[in-house]
């Protein structure tokens, strides 16, 4: 059996009986492993010397139907020589106005739709979702991670041009709406770009992970939420708590990450507080240019997306992650 048509059977068996997304690029990988060529949205024609697609890029997982209100589409944009790919989630009926646009990256090994479910976004109403896949499904964040580290992948440029090719081409999208979210390996992509990009985004919130890119100085302030658990084994929370390497690398604490963006962002040095059943939330604010910088801990949990939680026998209910994230970015 011919080698193309192996592969997209392996990935048709990959993604059957999954409850809500399915693969929707099979086609554009049969036509790239057939060698035709493939126009991306403002790249013009393909130069022969650049990949068909990019290593992976079947991990997208694009579905028409079933999304309950919510139209997919596998999009693709060139970075560096390589075909990078994401994930554009949109209504299926149109809004009265201009849509804010969220754009959010999975942690190592997941994949955009996956990425998608976990943070709950398909329960929100009126945005964009743009969903970026990862190099080796993971991301060039500093001194980690994995495969996009190890390849020198500029996931700067791609998470950039992402933005770009939705505001090109997607009229309902209101620019000065838009918002990025990180989880895990792409929490720590989330903090480069609010460092090396300061004005793509209107807030960034990170979610489980620490900075693991130097940065000193921000050209305007960026609104930053860093969201924590206390029972995360892959977090420190102090600085005085036992050091945790990353690939070698000796990550900050979560502290550390708190005060570098309150000093990056110029806040003040007492926040406010609101305790709601197991999470905490601090607020800095007002910080330099009408910024501000937020710290939500969940006390107990593990590496994983906070959810909302009911209270029992009298105790107060504490709400998800998305829910406190999604506050502190239209705020």
């Amino acid at each position: 059996m011919p080698r193309r048509f192996v592969i997209i059977q392996r990935l048709r068996s990959a993604v059957g009986g999954r409850p809500r997304l399915h693969l929707a690029v099979a086609g554009v990988v049969a036509l790239a492993l057939a060698g035709v060529a493939l126009a991306l949205p403002g790249s013009g024609a393909p130069s022969s010397a650049v990949p068909a697609i990019d290593a992976g890029l079947g991990a997208l997982d694009a579905r028409h139907d079933g999304l309950q209100g919510w139209t997919a589409t596998a999009r693709a944009v060139q970075v560096g020589g390589l075909r990078r790919g994401y994930l554009l989630v949109r209504p299926r009926d149109p809004e009265p106005e201009a849509m804010p646009l969220v754009v959010v990256l999975h942690g190592r090994n997941m994949t955009p739709s996956g990425m998608i479910n976990r943070a709950g976004l398909l329960g929100m109403r009126g945005v964009v979702i743009a969903a970026p896949l990862g190099y080796g499904r993971s991301w060039n964040a500093g001194d980690c991670c994995a495969a996009a580290r190890k390849a020198q992948v500029d996931d700067v440029s791609f998470v950039s041009d992402v933005v770009r090719d939705v505001l090109d081409t997607r009229a309902d999208v209101d620019p000065r709406q838009v918002y990025l979210i990180g989880y895990s390996n792409g929490g720590r992509m989330a903090y480069r770009m609010a460092c090396r990009r300061p004005g793509l985004f209107a807030g960034v919130a990170a979610v489980e992970a620490v900075p693991m890119d130097p940065c000193r100085s921000v050209a305007r302030s960026v609104p930053l939420l860093v969201v924590a658990s206390t029972g995360d084994p892959l977090l420190r929370l102090t600085p005085s708590a036992p050091p945790q390497r990353i690939e070698g690398s000796v990550q900050p604490s979560v502290e550390d990450a708190v005060r570098l963006w309150r000093t990056l962002d110029g806040c003040p040095g007492e926040p406010s507080r609101h305790v709601e059943g197991r999470l905490t939330a601090d607020r800095w604010t007002p910080c330099r240019g009408g910024g501000r910088v937020g710290l939500d801990l969940y006390r107990g949990g593990s590496h994983a997306w906070p959810t909302a939680t009911r209270g029992t026998g009298g105790t107060a209910g504490t709400p998800g992650a998305l829910q406190e994230i999604w506050s502190f970015l239209r705020a």
